[in-house]
């Protein structure tokens, strides 16, 4: 007797059974990183296991959910720090940073400076072009 399932056989979206593309997931990041994100809401959302999902998602994107997370809100601070006169505060919260001391911590850590020596040196480029 035949068996009917296939083992990676091509759903009818043309992606390959077993392998989920996460790249759904990845845009949803990319529109909502400002928001608070846990990997059980997104699990959840997604219909995929937790674990799956974090292991699925580094070997398709190279990274970590959260540092990738982490990124999008850190690049976001660094183009509002440049770009607006808002404090550190206020652009760490609206960056999905909750607690303005993590904000600061999570972006010397990652930048090497905190956000507003960041915002003072790079000021002081500009002046000196």
């Amino acid at each position: 007797m035949a068996s009917h399932h296939v083992q990676g056989a091509e759903s009818s979206s043309g992606q390959k059974r077993g392998k989920r593309d996460l790249s759904e997931l990845k845009q949803f990041l990319d529109r909502h990183f400002c928001e608070k994100i846990s990997l059980d809401a997104l699990s959840s959302r997604f219909f995929i296991n937790k674990f799956y999902m974090t292991r699925l998602f580094r070997s398709q994107f190279g990274m970590p959910i959260l540092q990738y997370l982490l990124s999008l809100r850190i690049e976001n601070a660094k183009r509002l720090l440049l770009s607006s006169g808002e404090s550190a505060e206020t652009i760490g919260a609206k960056c999905g940073f909750p607690d303005a001391n993590y904000f600061s911590r999570a972006f010397g850590k990652a930048v090497g400076i905190s956000p507003t020596e960041f915002r003072r040196a790079n000021v002081e480029k500009r002046k000196s072009l």
